[in-house]
């Protein structure tokens, strides 16, 4: 069998039609992403009236530890990161309160992100890191962490994450209760409290395993804004245990779409999650099928969802660079015995579903080369997004996103208007396991129609990040 990535084959996830229809938050940020179907459509009407779905998302930079030396001087390293998945808008900052000796430069960090235009969901204290005192309550110094941190940064993230896989990291329910309690009175209105990331059980917790059942769950959801729920693999799918199943029981089921918005904070493969250790269907890519089979799952069900992670072992999209100093060397992580790795799939995916701003009117030039090609162009203006709710972080560039799904090279020619006439400068993204290969500096000229003629290699795509850079063409 020819690989082509899988709509909802072998998933109890979504119907294929939800699966298949081109996605868009409008809520979500556009202004960030790491490297990068549709039918081939003219103009920007095909955006109009698309459902509010998933973000696809990576913690940048590397596991979200500190700003490597350097990095706040010259924001380029990270842009990286980023841009080379622009359409990437979340971070997940782990700020969590046992390793904070390990992370000297928060504030400089949470004012990177906002910069970059990302939105942050942050881990702090949460029920795993102290135990109620002999009266039943959150000791005063855990009140006076939360007072502290909620201070000092406060206004540079949007989301807190009350805790990450109770159950398997020994959390408990009490504490998780008196967390989101307290915080629900602290927290100023701009931030929202996500549910711990459900790991469904663990054989930890007090009491033990108490995240296995719907209705300790349930009285954690009552105090929060938004749900969770991790999985690998295709735990996802499992009756017992998998994200979607479980959120189902907590919330006893639902009728048109989660009772509150779902921001995923974990999920993804490993070098050993494959169609042969899943569901067992014949594939010529069987753990690329299985990323984006995972990939698909969550962009059809949850609102926002977080890749785990940019660079963590077997997981990783990319390797560890030998140096945060010179990121020009990182290097995606490679398929394996040479199939598509995950950043081939992950930009595909993200930017074909998870682009958000104005759309830009377009035409194809070559529309019958491209008609009933699963080829994909989108073009939109990121100046249009709100500001970040609370750090007042604001996008300015124009993304201009080719994307293919076929198992053949495709060329795509459009005619694209951007916002203005004059001329524009920014950063190419395409093909390439370096970001030294992948990546170019680019300048073109708009009246503000633009020309713009990209080949595309089988199940890939090229992404155009631009800022306006004067009036003179």
């Amino acid at each position: 069998m020819h690989f082509r990535p899988r709509f909802c084959l072998g998933l109890s996830l979504a119907t294929c039609s939800l699966a298949l229809c081109p996605l868009m938050d409008q809520t979500a940020r556009a202004d960030t992403t790491l490297w990068q179907f549709g039918t081939a459509n003219d103009s920007s009407a095909e955006f109009a009236g698309y459902p509010k779905v998933p973000v696809t998302s990576v913690s940048a930079p590397a596991g979200s530890r500190t700003v490597p030396k350097g990095l706040k001087a010259d924001t380029d390293p990270v842009l990286e990161i980023a841009y080379g998945f622009k359409t990437v808008p979340r971070n997940r900052a782990d700020f969590w309160v046992d390793v904070a000796s390990q992370q000297p430069r928060r504030l400089e960090y949470l004012e990177l992100l906002r910069d970059l235009n990302m939105t942050v969901a942050v881990d702090h204290i949460s029920g795993s890191h102290f135990r109620d005192d002999a009266a039943g309550q959150m000791p005063p110094e855990t009140r006076a962490g939360l007072d502290d941190f909620f201070t000092r940064y406060g206004k540079l993230f949007q989301f807190y994450e009350l805790g990450n896989e109770p159950c398997m990291f020994g959390g408990g329910l009490a504490e998780t209760l008196q967390v989101a309690q307290y915080l629900g009175r602290i927290k100023p209105v701009h931030v929202q409290l996500v549910a711990p990331g459900w790991a469904y059980g663990g054989g930890k917790g007090t009491p033990k395993d108490w995240d296995a059942d719907p209705s300790n769950r349930r009285q954690v959801e009552a105090l929060c804004q938004l749900t969770n729920g991790h999985s690998y693999g295709y735990s996802y799918a499992d009756n017992q245990g998998g994200s979607f199943i479980e959120d189902l029981n907590t919330f006893g089921g639902v009728r048109d779409g989660w009772p509150r918005p779902y921001l995923n904070t974990e999920t993804g493969t490993n070098n050993w999650h494959s169609e042969e250790n899943g569901p067992h269907l014949a594939s010529s890519q069987p753990h690329a099928s299985a990323f984006d089979r995972i990939l698909r799952a969550h962009l059809a069900v949850v609102d926002r969802t977080m890749q785990h992670a940019a660079i963590f072992d077997e997981f990783g999209l990319f390797q560890m660079p030998a140096s945060f100093a010179d990121l020009s060397t990182l290097t995606a992580s490679p398929g394996i015995g040479g199939e598509d790795g995950r950043v081939q799939t992950f930009r595909r995916l993200a930017l074909a579903y998870a682009t958000h701003g104005a759309p830009l009117p377009f035409v194809y030039q070559n529309r019958a080369a491209v008609a009933g090609r699963h080829v994909f162009f989108r073009a939109v203006n990121t100046a249009a997004l709100a500001p970040l709710p609370g750090s007042g972080g604001k996008s300015d560039k124009v993304l201009l996103n080719f994307v293919s799904f076929e198992n053949t090279p495709q060329r795509m020619r459009v005619r694209v208007t951007l916002p203005r006439a004059g001329r524009y400068a920014g950063d190419r993204f395409g093909p390439g396991q370096t970001y030294a290969s992948a990546h170019s500096r680019v300048t073109m000229a708009a009246a503000p129609v633009v020309d713009l003629d990209v080949s595309l290699p089988p199940r890939e795509s090229v992404q155009y990040i631009l800022k306006y850079a004067g009036g003179d063409r």
